[in-house]
């Protein structure tokens, strides 16, 4: 295995449109760490607000729900999805070369997963305040 540039050959990050289309490079280097950088900042300001307003939730009034197991397994399915696709395109796609925008995704996609997991125990564990309802409920 070895180590090439960035971009794949004849392809190059600061030339986005090329052969009338968008290279790859260019797309998934942007789209996921885009994606990071959103789900980063939402995942600093929901932890604060979780920290700071929550109150905790005891294990016996938390409903023994299956479709929360199901997104469990959803996340860590996809989680290993991206390594899975890292390994498969050094081995079988491009002959054992490794381009860096690939282990920009990779890795970025490893750190996205656990992200959304924590945030998913963490409202599954936690409680956030409800306002009060000035007069009559609501039907």
């Amino acid at each position: 295995m070895k180590f090439e540039s960035f971009c794949l050959q004849n392809e190059s990050f600061s030339y986005s449109w090329q052969h009338h289309g968008i290279n790859r490079c260019f797309v998934e280097t942007v789209s996921t760490s885009t994606l990071l950088l959103w789900i980063f900042c939402c995942w600093v300001i929901e932890v604060y607000l979780y920290k700071r307003y929550a109150t905790r939730v005891g294990d016996n009034e938390r409903p023994n729900s299956s479709l929360f197991r199901i997104q469990v397994a959803v996340i860590m399915l996809l989680s290993m999805l991206c390594v899975f696709r890292f390994v498969l395109q050094v081995t079988l796609i491009y002959g054992y070369v490794v381009y860096g925008y690939m282990l920009l995704v990779a890795s970025v996609s490893v750190l996205m997963w656990p992200l959304a997991l924590w945030l998913t125990m963490l409202e599954r564990r936690y409680v956030l305040p409800s306002i009060p309802e000035i007069g009559r409920a609501h039907v």
